[in-house]
């Protein structure tokens, strides 16, 4: 036996709205950029990553850009991307007690080790 299921049209249209929604930036540029993406011009990228516009133009080369009317535009995603190849790992190191202890014990003993060496 097959079961119907009926949804209200109020709650079809709010389910195909969350799904357009969902699928706006993959249909939009075909997901390479966001559909809100900003363009920076020199000045602005310069305000936004914290650095010089002369920074900027000497760096250009190394900079996601492109240039309109020999203007260099730079795409927010991208830049953002960019910065994030320069992020620096944290390592996850865990500490236990044990191995403050061994450290602690170790510079006890080199500690002993100097006052003899130096006291002969």
């Amino acid at each position: 036996m097959k079961a119907e299921l009926s949804l209200p049209p109020e709650l079809v249209d709010l389910i195909a709205d969350k799904v357009i929604e969902k699928l706006k930036p993959i249909i939009v540029g075909n997901g390479k950029h966001e559909a809100g993406d900003k363009l920076f011009n020199v000045k602005q990228l310069a305000d936004y990553i914290g650095m010089s516009t002369q920074w900027i133009y000497n760096n250009k080369s190394k900079l996601p850009h492109m240039n309109i009317n020999n203007k260099p535009l730079f795409r927010k995603s991208e830049i953002d991307t960019w910065l994030e190849s320069f992020r620096v790992k944290q390592k996850n190191e865990t500490i236990s007690f044990f191995s403050i202890k061994e450290n602690e014990s170790l510079q006890a003993f080199k500690k002993q080790k100097r006052q003899a060496v130096t006291s002969l």
